[in-house]
C-alpha cells in the first residue's frame, strides 16, 4: 500500500469524507489489516534474513578456524 501509493493517508481522508461511519469504519479496518499484514510479512522476512546471516557467519568462522588450524598443525614424520 505505502509502496505503490505514497499518499495513502490522503486517500483515506478523501474516501472517508462523504461516507457514513459504518462504511468508514470498515474501510479503516481493512486498511489497518492490510498494513498489519505488510508489517508481519516484513518482520518475517527480516527474521529469515537474520537466520541466514547467522548461519553464514557461523560457517565462515568455522571454515576460517579449520583452515588456520590445518595450516598451523605440524607435519608428522613416521
Amino acid at each position: 500500500m505505502g509502496i505503490q501509493d505514497k499518499h495513502w493517508a490522503k486517500e483515506i481522508i478523501t474516501r472517508t469524507k462523504k461516507r457514513d461511519n459504518v462504511i468508514n469504519s470498515r474501510f479503516i479496518k481493512k486498511i489497518i489489516n492490510r498494513l498489519t499484514n505488510s508489517i508481519a510479512q516484513a518482520s518475517a522476512t527480516i527474521t529469515n534474513l537474520q537466520v541466514q546471516l547467522s548461519t553464514y557467519w557461523t560457517q565462515a568462522t568455522a571454515a576460517t578456524i579449520n583452515s588456520t588450524t590445518t595450516a598451523i598443525a605440524p607435519a608428522t614424520n613416521t
